[in-house]
């Protein structure tokens, strides 16, 4: 079934150009995704079947070895539980109801399994991890071929002990979205990805990530494991739908803060919190859509402890209204949204963006932004001496003392309310940028 063309980058970029490989020269050719499973009729929700191949299994078509295909071994069942359990991850973003079927005389939409995968002339090819058919109506169409030498590895999320990052699950992963019709970033001459972008940590369909993303623990090393992140959704939610139900209502997300990760939030609806008061090093928060978050653990691998790079997505369209960070120097940014957000412990910057928004620092030196024009905020816990407000252009700053709280306005419009500081706010305190 063919798609369209948006004309977002964020969305366009990961598309396929349709059809089966070697027929996409035509970077204008709408996108194809999968139809809901004609077994399944009367449904509301898109069903896509997947199956296991195994030795019995009858495949019509071939490789470039032989005219049809001889599967190299079966999947073991704790291989195909943790399997099924990404396609369970893939449909809590979006609206699709991956049902796992046998490999028989019917057979899943989606077939995987393991091969001898070869160059052209037929020689193995050890370091090929795996292959995926986009979406097509030749018999390979959406099929997933891991090559023999992996044939042992652990398909579990979270932290795989013994093995690098990508971890398998996050390879197979990769695959099962060429399945579903999402190519690498710069394959499509049209939609060419800034270079800030062609990395892990923003699609699982780029080439490596942006640093060594290995775990060092207790003497032991770990791959960490990964969801899709935010480019990667915007194009399968694009194909196929939002899920409407993930997360619905107001919800809270913590994590360990000992336990690395790679993960996109997607929240369907509620007023939804970040809350990182468990954390101790320094946070960068942003809850803009599309944007990640950089969290370092509280662990002594100095890759996680101190972490460069953006870990912590939020999915394109998906809005978290507040956030908390931990005793640490953080900066947290907000969204378009009402934001109420919260340093705690350290020197924190807080910049609610667009919106009415509450900001607390909490102890520390704090920075507080605000942005003339877009938006207001109300300032809970101003401390003269300690803390700034930092105002982002260069305008003329007048004040009006209301009761005990202090306003800042520009050309008479409100920008802030500093609570309980009246007779306390004083010019240096305010900074401009």
């Amino acid at each position: 079934m063919d798609s369209r063309w948006t004309g977002d980058l964020h969305i366009d970029a990961l598309l396929n150009r349709g059809g089966p490989e070697g027929q996409r020269e035509n970077s204008n050719t709408p996108p194809t995704k999968w139809d809901s499973d004609p077994d399944f009729k009367g449904l509301q929700k898109t069903v896509i079947t997947y199956s296991f191949i195994t030795k019995k299994s009858k495949l019509n078509y071939g490789d470039d070895r032989v005219k049809r295909i001889k599967p190299y071994t079966d999947f073991s069942k704790k291989q195909k539980s943790d399997i099924s359990n990404l396609f369970d991850l893939i449909s809590s973003y979006i609206d699709v109801d991956f049902r796992k079927v046998k490999d028989k005389k019917t057979v899943g939409t989606i077939r995987i399994g393991f091969n001898t995968i070869t160059d052209e002339s037929g020689n193995y090819r050890p370091g090929i991890y795996a292959t995926a058919d986009p979406p097509n109506e030749e018999p390979r169409g959406g099929d997933i071929w891991f090559n023999r030498g992996f044939t042992g590895d652990n398909f579990s999320k979270g932290l795989v002990e013994g093995f690098g990052t990508p971890t398998p699950s996050s390879v197979m992963l990769h695959e099962i979205l060429h399945s579903l019709g999402l190519e690498h970033p710069n394959d499509n001459p049209n939609h060419q990805v800034p270079e800030s972008i062609h990395n892990w940590e923003h699609t699982l369909l780029a080439d490596e990530y942006s640093h060594p993303a290995e775990f060092f623990n207790m003497n032991k090393s770990y791959g960490v494991s990964s969801t899709p992140m935010p480019w990667d959704l915007a194009s399968l939610q694009h194909l196929y739908g939002a899920n409407p139900k993930t997360n619905k209502g107001g919800t809270t997300y913590k994590y360990a803060n000992t336990i690395p990760f790679y993960e996109t939030i997607w929240d369907a609806s509620g007023n939804d919190t970040l809350d990182l008061s468990n954390f101790n090093k320094n946070l960068k928060i942003n809850l803009t859509d599309g944007e990640l978050s950089t969290l370092s653990f509280d662990v002594e691998d100095e890759r996680w402890s101190n972490k460069q790079h953006g870990n912590l997505g939020i999915a394109f369209g998906c809005i978290i209204e507040n956030a908390a960070g931990g005793s640490g120097n953080d900066s947290i940014i907000g969204n378009e949204a009402d934001n109420n957000l919260k340093g705690n412990g350290g020197d924190d910057s807080l910049n609610g963006g667009l919106g009415f928004d509450v900001l607390t620092g909490g102890s520390g030196q704090d920075t507080f932004q605000i942005q003339p024009g877009k938006g207001n905020v109300v300032i809970m816990d101003f401390t003269d001496g300690e803390d700034k407000i930092l105002i982002t252009a260069p305008i003329t700053v007048t004040t009006r003392i209301i009761g005990s709280d202090t306003e800042l306005l520009s050309d008479g419009d409100l920008m802030a309310k500093i609570l309980n500081s009246s007779g306390l706010l004083q010019q240096d305190d305010l900074t401009f940028s």
